[in-house]
């Protein structure tokens, strides 16, 4: 990252923090970006040299000009540990240690937001500070706790649950136009709906591409940036796909898939009500098809308004689950009965209702109802792959996808947003680079305090765990309750 990162002083502005939760908190911070500018006459010269082969260098009349945007700052508490080494003898010789769920989550963002593994449906890592940081050309973000840790991504306006939350309590905004107004049977338009399916499952098929697993696949963790792209974010309970790294022409490719050990392998993985049946039994193997369920009930929700399956526990989730696909069992489900907690609990036989019972306009739409069948499936072996579910005939509709700009417009509150965002001060005196950032952190801290209130609805999407697990675990009665008490 070429840049500093200019911090939002509480005492000075006000309060920058969108979120907080278990894991730390969220905070808006503004990048200052360093970019070199070439004059238009150099850059016809060069492009002339560049043809005859001859290399001249021009860099001394170069000019460095400065750009600004909105960052977000994702602070984990209690992040690094100190742990002695039993050999040394030597005070102060403690050595840093980073606690599983952050390795984790810093490995894989390493990983996705390397120069071949960018995606524009994955939010990338910008760059990571310690407490060992110091004020440098790149970095003067500044410390309260030494055992905290952060990461800096850019600033996305809005979330996917907030969005969902917005249209559940609110009436759509009056300034799209007829042809994308929602209508009374869909609670978001159809061609949206296909952009924003269609954005995850490419988020998907890159990220396991790589062999990397998200594991937490939620409305909430579906981003949407200021460009107009959605994408995935928050990798804490990423995993390595069991499979991925089985060559077929190996000795190893009959090998059975690798569990992960006991310290590992955790049966709460996943947000409950987008949690797979399979972590739902406790499998310790971890697979695609686990994210591949998580979209498909993110597909559901945004037809529908709610989440489909709303357990208050595993064993609640699992009912509601098995009240709409049925109870399985070995003859419909391979290898279920190898799953650790599997024959634990005993449910009544009973076929499930079906998806279209739950979800009226899926019953209208054979298309999409076997589209939606094809993520929302018990058997995780008869779920399709995000490439799979990318060449359906529901994604290839002739209504098509909405542009990027149609997107932003519909989607993003014009509250947060910052008309100084992206400004270059090449064309600012010294006074006037001086006054754009300051009001850059005035928008920054106001941005922040009508997230907290949460201005459009009852939810805390942008809280990545924690006090967000408790919050989508409310039912929808206790919402409206909370959405009557505040007006």
């Amino acid at each position: 990252m070429n840049g500093t990162i200019h911090e939002i002083k509480s005492n000075e502005y006000g309060n920058s923090q969108i979120a907080r939760g278990a894991f730390g908190s969220i905070s808006i911070a503004i990048l200052q970006s360093k970019e070199e500018q070439v004059p238009h006459h150099q850059q016809q010269e060069q492009h002339h040299n560049k043809n005859n082969k001859k290399q001249q260098s021009s860099s001394s009349s170069t000019t460095t000009n400065s750009s600004f945007s909105f960052v977000a700052i994702k602070t984990i508490s209690n992040a690094i540990s100190h742990t002695s080494s039993s050999s040394s003898t030597v005070v102060g010789t403690d050595k840093p240690k980073l606690s599983l769920a952050v390795f984790s989550e810093l490995a894989a963002l390493r990983v996705l937001s390397s120069s071949w593994h960018q995606h524009e449906n994955i939010t990338p890592l910008l760059s990571t500070a310690t407490p060992s940081s110091r004020k440098t050309a790149t970095s003067s973000y500044s410390y309260s706790h030494s055992h905290d840790i952060s990461f800096i991504f850019p600033y996305c306006p809005i979330d996917l649950h907030e969005i969902i939350q917005s249209r559940r309590f609110h009436t759509t905004k009056t300034n799209c136009s007829s042809s994308r107004t929602t209508t009374s049977m869909l609670f978001l338009p159809l061609p949206l709906i296909r952009t924003i399916i269609q954005d995850i499952l490419r988020g998907l098929r890159h990220i396991h591409s790589t062999g990397i697993i998200h594991a937490d696949i939620k409305p909430g963790n579906i981003l949407l940036s200021s460009r107009g792209f959605f994408q995935l974010a928050d990798f804490g309970l990423a995993q390595l796909d069991s499979l991925h790294h089985h060559h077929p022409d190996s000795s190893t490719a009959q090998t059975p898939p690798v569990a992960a050990p006991p310290s590992v392998a955790a049966t709460g993985m996943c947000t409950l009500p987008y949690r797979p049946p399979e972590l739902l039994f406790a499998t310790h193997i971890y697979k695609p098809s686990i994210d591949i369920w998580g979209a498909g009930l993110i597909l559901c929700e945004m037809l529908s308004g709610r989440p489909l399956f709303h357990g208050t526990s595993v064993l609640d989730q699992l009912s509601h689950i098995m009240d709409v696909l049925g109870v399985p069992s070995p003859d419909t489900w391979e290898g279920i009965q190898d799953l650790p907690d599997y024959g634990k609990v005993v449910f009544h036989p009973r076929i499930g209702v079906g998806l279209g019972m739950v979800l009226n306009f899926v019953r209208d739409d054979e298309v999409l109802e076997r589209f939606v069948e094809t993520m929302v499936v018990m058997d995780p072996e008869k779920r399709w792959s995000a490439e799979e579910c990318l060449g359906h005939e529901w994604m290839n509709n002739d209504c098509g996808v909405w542009k990027r700009e149609d997107v932003c417009e519909e989607l993003i509150p014009n509250e947060y947003r910052s008309c100084y965002d992206g400004y270059s001060d090449g064309d600012f005196s010294g006074e006037m680079k001086a006054h754009l950032l300051e009001q850059m952190k005035l928008d920054a801290v106001e941005i922040a305090r009508m997230k907290r209130q949460m201005k459009f609805g009852p939810c805390k999407g942008c809280c990545k765990g924690g006090d967000d697990d408790v919050e989508i675990s409310r039912s929808l009665p206790a919402l409206l309750a909370s959405k009557l008490q505040a007006l």
